[in-house]
C-alpha cells in the first residue's frame, strides 16, 4: 500500500510539473496544478494560437499509472486539437512499450501517428569523441563494451585505463552499471530469468535456434519468440551469412 501511495504521489507531481511548464508558456504564469490530465490538454487546445510543439518525454511512464490517458489523449487529439497547429511529440526509453502500448493496434492512438524516429546510439566515431586521449584501439575497446549509450560513455574516464574504468565503473557492486542488464531486461520483460540464459547462451558462441533451445531447456518455437521480443528491444541482432553461390558451387562439383 506505501508503495502504491508513493507511486500515484510521483504522478501527480507529473502532471503538476506539466501543469505549470504549460500555464508558464502560455500564461507567463503559474496559477495552480490541473485538477486532470484532460484537463491540461484542452488547456494547450484552447490557447495555441501559433504553430507550438508540445514534448511529453517518457510517456510510457504517465500511462503505466493510469491507461486512460491514451483515450483521453485520443478524444482531444479527434476533437479538441483538430486544425490546430499542434506538434505533439510523445517520447519514451521502452522501445516494447511504444511500440505495444502507445503506438500497437490495441492502443486507442493507434491510427494517429503521423511520423516514428528511433534515436539510435552513437556510431563508432561520435563515440571516440568521449575519449579524445585514448589512442585508436583504446576508443575501440571502449566502444566494444559500452557501445554507443551517452549514459554509458559518460561512465568511463578517460584518465584511467580500459582495465581501471572496467574494475571501477562496471564490475563494482556500488557501480550503476554493475545492475544495469538486469535493471533493463526487468523493465522491458517478464520471464527475466530465460532471457538471462539466452543471452549467456549467445555471448557462448550458441547462434542457432537448437542450440539456444537446447542450452536452456525450452521448445525451438518458444525461444524464437523470445529472441525475436530481443531483436525488438534491439538487444540482439540478427545477421545472416553471404555465400558465394559460385564458389559453394565449385565445392560440391
Amino acid at each position: 500500500m506505501a508503495e502504491e501511495g508513493l507511486e500515484r504521489q510521483l504522478f501527480c507531481l507529473k502532471l503538476q510539473d506539466f501543469s505549470k511548464a504549460i500555464q508558464l508558456y502560455f500564461a507567463k504564469e503559474y496559477i495552480n496544478a490541473f485538477q486532470s490530465w484532460e484537463d491540461a490538454f484542452l488547456y494547450i487546445g484552447n490557447h495555441i494560437t501559433k504553430r507550438t510543439a508540445v514534448i511529453i518525454d517518457e510517456f510510457p511512464y504517465i500511462i503505466g499509472q493510469d491507461a486512460s490517458i491514451k483515450s483521453i489523449l485520443q478524444h482531444v487529439i479527434d476533437h479538441n486539437w483538430k486544425d490546430k497547429k499542434l506538434f505533439l511529440i510523445l517520447c519514451g526509453s521502452s522501445i516494447n512499450r511504444m511500440e505495444t502500448e502507445v503506438m500497437g493496434a490495441k492502443s486507442p492512438l493507434h491510427g494517429r501517428l503521423t511520423s516514428s524516429m528511433e534515436v539510435k546510439p552513437f556510431d563508432y566515431l561520435e563515440s571516440s569523441l568521449f575519449f579524445p586521449h585514448y589512442c585508436a584501439e583504446e576508443k575501440l575497446v571502449a566502444y566494444g563494451i559500452l557501445g554507443g549509450i551517452p549514459r554509458y560513455l559518460e561512465a568511463f574516464d578517460e584518465r584511467l585505463s580500459i582495465h581501471d574504468n572496467i574494475a571501477t565503473k562496471i564490475i563494482r557492486n556500488d557501480s550503476y552499471r554493475y545492475e544495469e542488464p538486469e535493471n533493463l531486461l526487468i523493465a522491458e520483460l517478464r520471464d527475466t530469468n530465460i532471457y538471462n540464459s539466452i543471452l549467456v547462451a549467445i555471448s557462448d558462441g550458441r547462434n542457432r535456434i537448437t542450440e539456444i533451445a537446447d542450452y536452456v531447456h525450452e521448445e525451438r518455437t518458444k525461444v524464437a519468440k523470445y529472441l525475436l521480443k530481443l531483436q525488438t528491444l534491439r538487444i540482439v541482432e540478427k545477421k545472416f551469412r553471404v555465400v558465394n553461390l559460385s564458389t559453394a558451387g565449385n565445392q560440391f562439383m
